[in-house]
């Protein structure tokens, strides 16, 4: 299993390839 890290990792570089713009302040995990 992929250390949360590294899932986000590859999830933000995916949305910035997509051209999306990122928001740091937006959780990517649900509480």
């Amino acid at each position: 299993m992929s250390g949360v890290n590294d899932i986000r990792s590859t999830f933000l570089d995916y949305f910035r390839k997509e051209g999306h713009e990122i928001v740091a302040s937006s959780p990517l995990v649900p509480r």
